[in-house]
C-alpha cells in the first residue's frame, strides 16, 4: 500500500493565486492608478489648448470683418463724430438718444434739421431757453456739413433739399405758407411773439435752405 506524503499535495509558491489579485500586486495598482491620473491630466491639457486654438483661430476670421465695418466711416462722419462729442452730446446724449430734461433725441431729425439749428446758431444753446435764439453760428460751413453727415449717418431721416428751390409755383408756394407757416410767422413772414415765452422769427434774412426746414 503506498502512502502520499501531504507536502507533496500543497500547491508551490507559484501556483498559489497571488494576494494582489490579477492586476499585481498594491505597488503595481498604485502605479498604474498614477499613469490612469497623468493621462487625464494631459488630456485635459489638450482640449484646453486646442479650444484656445478654435477662439483664436473665429478671432482672426471675424476681428478683421468688424473692423473693416468700423472703418466705413467717412472722413467727414469721423470730424462729426468728434464735433458732437464736444459740443452736442451733453444734451442729446452719446447714441444721439437725447437726455431727458435737456435735449430732444436726434434719431430720425436727419442732416436738414442739423442745417438748419446749427446754420442759425440755435445750436449748441449755451443755456436752456424756452426758446432758442437766432444768432450768428458757432460752426464754419465746413463743420457744420461734418455734423450734418454724423447725424444723417448714424440717425437717418430728411436731407437737405437740393437743386434749384425757387422753380416751382409762386402760387401754390403761397397757399402753403399761408396754410402751415402764417399763423406763427404772420402772412408777411415778420415773425411775432408766440405763447410760452416763445416767439416766431422773421424770415427776411433766411435762405432758401433754411426756410424749407422752418415750417
Amino acid at each position: 500500500m503506498s502512502t502520499t506524503n501531504p507536502q507533496s499535495e500543497a500547491p508551490s509558491p507559484e501556483d498559489r493565486p497571488s494576494a494582489a489579485g490579477p492586476d499585481g500586486n498594491p505597488a503595481g495598482r498604485a502605479r498604474a492608478r498614477r499613469r490612469s491620473k497623468h493621462r487625464r491630466r494631459l488630456a485635459n491639457v489638450a482640449g484646453l489648448l486646442t479650444a484656445l486654438v478654435l477662439t483664436g483661430a473665429l478671432y482672426s476670421v471675424f476681428a478683421p470683418a468688424q473692423a473693416a465695418d468700423e472703418t466705413t466711416e467717412s472722413a467727414a462722419e469721423a470730424a462729426g463724430r468728434e464735433l458732437y462729442s464736444r459740443s452736442c452730446i451733453t444734451c442729446h446724449g452719446e447714441n444721439l438718444e437725447g437726455v431727458p430734461d435737456r435735449g430732444p433725441s436726434l434719431i430720425g431729425v436727419g442732416e436738414a434739421a442739423v442745417y438748419f439749428q446749427v446754420h442759425t446758431g440755435r445750436m449748441p444753446l449755451a443755456r436752456q431757453e424756452a426758446d432758442a435764439a437766432d444768432k450768428p453760428a458757432v460752426f464754419s460751413d465746413e463743420e457744420i456739413d461734418q455734423l450734418m453727415a454724423y447725424v444723417q449717418a448714424n440717425g437717418g431721416g430728411p436731407t437737405l433739399p437740393s437743386g434749384d428751390l425757387r422753380d416751382g409755383d409762386l402760387a401754390e408756394g403761397g397757399e402753403l405758407f399761408r396754410l402751415n407757416c402764417a399763423s406763427c410767422h404772420n402772412f408777411v413772414g415778420e415773425g411775432g411773439a408766440l405763447s410760452s415765452g416763445k416767439a416766431a422769427p422773421s424770415l427776411d434774412d433766411s435762405n432758401d435752405l433754411e426756410i424749407s426746414r422752418r415750417c
